[in-house]
């Protein structure tokens, strides 16, 4: 049964950088379980929108919810734990191998000593790589990779973190 409540609702949202408005009364409702593109000319707002509906950037004005509740009363690692965020131009700034990115994409499951199941986090880790293609790659460091390679294990992060929503700019 699909929930009549939407995964991501946004309320008369405003976005404000410096003294630019960028997002200005924007209301927009996102259902559970699609596939959707926002297209727009560059410097529309998009990867402002994204980033507000990600929860990394508040709102001016107005709200965002996730499945009916405010986004701003979830705290990161929650938020995290249901959203993954795929940034237009990810960065890893340690020389770390495609597993172990991708096994970044876990702590937001992990408790305060560690795993909770490191059985089920490594059996998604492998799934994520599978999925993107990288598995052949794992043991390969991130800086060691072309762009696109670079790109599919950062979405293997993502992936592993099994989110119910992904956001990729």
């Amino acid at each position: 049964m699909v929930s009549a409540v939407p995964a991501l609702d946004l309320a008369d949202v405003r976005a404000v950088l410096g003294d630019r408005t960028i997002l200005d009364r924007v209301t927009l409702t996102l259902p559970a379980g699609g596939l959707i593109a926002l297209v727009g000319p560059n410097g529309a707002g998009k990867s402002t929108l994204l980033a507000i509906l990600a929860g990394l950037l508040a709102p001016a004005t107005g709200e965002v919810r996730l499945d009916g509740e405010p986004l701003a009363r979830l705290g990161d690692r929650a938020r995290a734990r249901v959203m993954g965020y795929l940034e237009q131009q990810p960065e890893c700034h340690w020389p770390l191998s495609v597993a172990a990115l991708a096994r970044l994409g876990r702590l937001p499951h992990r408790g305060a000593f560690g795993s909770l199941d490191p059985r089920a986090d490594e059996a998604a880790v492998e799934a994520a790589l599978a999925r993107t293609g990288m598995t052949g790659f794992r043991d390969r460091r991130i800086d060691h990779l072309s762009g696109g390679e670079r790109m599919r294990a950062h979405l293997a992060r993502v992936l592993a973190g099994e989110p119910r929503v992904i956001l990729a700019d």
